[in-house]
């Protein structure tokens, strides 16, 4: 599966609409020419006929001509909810991950800025009007925004500009056109096309001809249908294929009369095709319509996996996958198109299955998710939560499926399994863990207290370490603790006393929380709580020990247990987290070099694993270090790489207590060793990096900010140690990437390091391709940062 927002590959070929993909591409350099109209260009059609496959060729063609900084596909089939859920979904196209509880428009309209993005919204259709709330507010905030949707209707934008180009089915020939009019027909040649892939003899002649162009005429040209009756042609004859089409469309018609015959014949091969499985794949098919956003084998076998005539479900998969009804992509997950799975789930609800179908479906993630909790804190811990990233579409569809039933405990369980998995933090999504918590816990039904009570610790723990308040994180511990007064449950104690030990020392400034935290990490092993749970205690207590207490000894003393407990368990994500409280303290005992050591270590790590919200933290913590050791323009620098990466996620600083005082102490030496301008200027330098690339992924632009600062510490440090993700210039390569940061021209590069113009240009390429960026503008704003320890070669020599 490809990452989230990411254009999927091209798997066959694509065949015709060459009108409609230049009729797009007009409408949208119109959009971006004008700023106005035409940067919102709707495909508008029924089921079936292409729409996502043309939005995605014009999309991908407009990429690779360059005229966007960043093209991002949102996927919203199988997507409920309102104006939240629509803007959630664009955030996570866009990789944004954001921490705080602000309203979602805002962190979306700073990514986009005023730099040329294209978003691609496929499946409108079930949610035209937030879509229409949350585009409006987009276009109008970001001028540098162009869209590209999908819908079965017209989102009804023309205050906005909105263009609807209608696709409706492929050109198909007479009856009787002659054999060079029928070739030429895009509807004839894409069934050649899935002809062929099914039946590698097929040849499209004389004897072939005529029963196709009788095919793709009954079919209307709706592209989806000819794929599906072609792929049939690995198990039936043509003129077999041509019969079934007549009799099934027939039936149908029958039926009822007024539905539009491109429909009818989708509605028609849709039925065909599922009539044509035999029953354990009919039964197979409706059960997966489920899953969102595909799904693995062990998924399809525990939803869907009895009472399939004693078949093996990895073959019934490979079986659908040749009847075109699934796909199979990367990391062995199955793929099933929309019309396809709303068809299953047509079948499903007929059959009365859905219900218990779907019990089943919120049963294997309740599994999953429990599972994976375990595997926090142990050597499979980055599996664990990769693993279950590719799952949350099918979470939310479980939670969802929990709200609507009123299956409150079910849903509270889940969620504090994720919470213990600690994926909220991981992957970016603490708003939307907050939001789900507080659903769920106001729906109406009962739950147990003690699983009320851990989880509104959960939510507890979540909401002060964004440093949203005091305000807030009292009014939701006071919840916790009023559900615990209800249960004697000693495992619910121990995560209320985690809650509000976390509370004191994030929100509240407290020194009790360290006091509040030993005694809850002793509830939590008396009650035999997980290890990674005492971990995160014990994490918790020894940052405030170092943050608190004058005397740094327990709290060095708790940070090495806490490093050497992470390397015992092989869990990569606590390894790094682990020298939080050891670098606070060796930072304010007087010895920087060590915490920056550490850090740069632990920053590795985050790099290598996408962790999201760790170097906010680190990255700030390595400023504070740099300024101890008297490296003030580096550190004004990273202390404006740490507001970037704080800005973000949403993370508010100045909400933590203790670290809004020392992080302001700080800065104010920094300005008075160096003065406020260089102060100024070094601050925005570092903020500033990240947004130089191409295609204005917030992961690359993270990544690139702690790249940034790793080079900095190496280049201080006098090491030659390579940074993760680099890629070398050449001794000339640096000279020109310097040349063209002073903003010289490639004919004044030539001259002055004598070599071709030509030469010149093959160099700048190089430099663009290594650095991944797409203008010299980009490489004078690198330059500084990824060259900052290399000779300067300006035009004065």
């Amino acid at each position: 599966m490809s990452r989230a927002g990411e254009l999927p590959a091209e798997v066959t070929r694509f065949v015709g609409r060459t009108e409609a993909l230049t009729e797009g591409a007009r409408w949208l350099a119109s959009g971006r020419d004008a700023a106005g109209e035409g940067r919102l260009v709707v495909l508008t059609g029924i089921g079936g006929a292409g729409k996502t496959r043309l939005a995605v060729r014009l999309a991908r063609q407009e990429r690779d001509q360059g005229h966007y900084d960043e093209v991002k596909l949102v996927e919203l089939a199988g997507v409920s909810g309102g104006d939240d859920v629509v803007m959630g979904a664009i955030s996570r196209a866009l990789g944004i991950r954001r921490h705080d509880q602000s309203p979602r428009a805002e962190p979306v309209v700073e990514h986009l800025g005023d730099r040329r993005v294209l978003l691609v919204l496929d499946n409108c259709e079930e949610l035209v009007e937030p879509v229409g709330r949350a585009l409006t507010a987009l276009l109008r905030a970001a001028p540098g925004l162009s869209v590209l949707a999908t819908s079965r209707r017209s989102l009804g934008l023309h205050s906005c500009g909105e263009y609807d180009l209608r696709l409706g089915p492929l050109e198909v020939p007479a009856a009787d056109a002659a054999p060079e009019r029928a070739d030429a027909s895009e509807a004839v040649e894409l069934f050649r096309v899935h002809a062929v892939r099914s039946a590698p003899g097929f040849v499209l002649d004389a004897s072939t001809r005529p029963l196709v162009v009788e095919i793709v005429r009954l079919l209307d040209g709706l592209p989806l249908s000819i794929e599906l009756v072609a792929c049939r042609l690995r198990g039936a004859s043509l003129p077999s294929l041509a019969a079934m089409a007549r009799r099934w469309l027939h039936e149908l018609t029958d039926d009822d009369r007024s539905v539009p015959a491109p429909l009818a014949a989708l509605r028609s091969v849709m039925w065909w095709t599922y009539e044509s499985c035999p029953p354990e794949q009919q039964r197979l098919w409706r059960r997966l319509s489920v899953f969102r956003d595909g799904f693995t084998l062990a998924a399809a076998e525990h939803v869907g996996g009895d009472d399939l005539g004693g078949a093996p479900v990895d073959e019934l998969l490979l079986e659908l996958v040749d009847r075109s009804v699934l796909t199979l992509g990367r990391h062995g997950r199955y793929q099933m198109l929309e019309t396809l799975r709303q068809t299953g789930l047509d079948r499903l609800r007929a059959a009365g299955e859905e219900s218990g179908i779907a019990d089943r479906h919120l049963g294997y993630y309740r599994l999953l998710a429990h599972d994976a909790a375990r595997g926090w804190y142990s050597e499979r811990e980055i599996e664990a939560l990769q693993g279950m990233g590719r799952e949350m579409p099918n979470v939310r569809a479980a939670l969802s499926w929990c709200e609507t039933g009123n299956r409150k405990t079910d849903a509270l369980v889940l969620l504090c399994d994720l919470g213990a998995l600690r994926i909220w933090c991981y992957d970016g999504l603490l708003p939307e863990g907050v939001d789900w918590f507080r659903r769920i816990l106001a729906l109406p039904a009962d739950a147990p207290p003690e699983v009320e009570a851990v989880a509104w610790a959960h939510t507890t723990v979540i909401v002060v370490s964004q440093g949203l308040g005091a305000h807030t994180g009292r009014e939701v511990l006071a919840n916790a603790e009023r559900a615990l007064e209800r249960t004697g449950d000693p495992g619910a104690a121990a995560a209320v006393e985690y809650a509000r030990g976390t509370y004191l020392g994030f929100a509240a400034a407290s020194a009790e929380s360290a006091e509040v935290l030993a005694n809850a990490r002793e509830a939590a092993r008396r009650a035999g709580a997980a290890e990674g749970t005492v971990h995160m205690i014990s994490l918790f207590r020894a940052v405030f020990l170092a943050s608190y207490r004058d005397d740094p000894r327990e709290a060095l003393a708790a940070g090495r247990e806490l490093v050497a407990d992470a390397d015992r368990h092989g869990a990569r994500w606590a390894q790094s987290w682990a020298v939080w409280p050891l670098a606070v303290a060796e930072t304010g005992q007087g010895r920087p070099e060590r915490a920056l050591s550490r850090l740069r270590d632990a920053l590795r790590i985050q790099l290598d694993i996408e962790d999201a919200w760790g170097p906010p933290w680190f990255v700030e913590l390595c400023a504070w270090a740099l300024e101890s050791l008297g490296h003030n323009r580096a550190a004004a620098q990273v202390f404006g790489a740490a507001r970037a990466l704080q800005d973000a996620v949403g993370a508010d600083l100045f909400g933590l207590g203790v670290f809004s005082a020392r992080h302001t102490a700080a800065c104010d030496r920094v300005m008075a060793a160096i003065g406020r301008r260089a102060f100024d200027t070094a601050y925005e330098q570092g903020r500033s990096v990240g947004a130089a690339f191409r295609d204005g992924s917030p992961r690359r632009d993270h990544a690139e900010i702690v790249r940034m600062v790793l080079r900095i510490i190496a280049s201080l440090e006098g090491t030659a140690t390579p940074v993760p993700g680099d890629v070398a210039l050449t001794r000339r390569e640096t000279e020109v990437a310097r040349l063209v940061a002073h903003n010289l021209s490639n004919r004044e590069i030539a001259a002055r390091l004598v070599i071709s113009p030509r030469t010149v240009e093959t160099h700048v390429q190089n430099v663009l391709n290594k650095w991944g960026v797409s203008s010299r503008e980009a490489v004078a704003q690198l330059v500084p940062v990824r060259l900052a320890g290399a000779d300067d070669t300006g035009p004065g020599g």
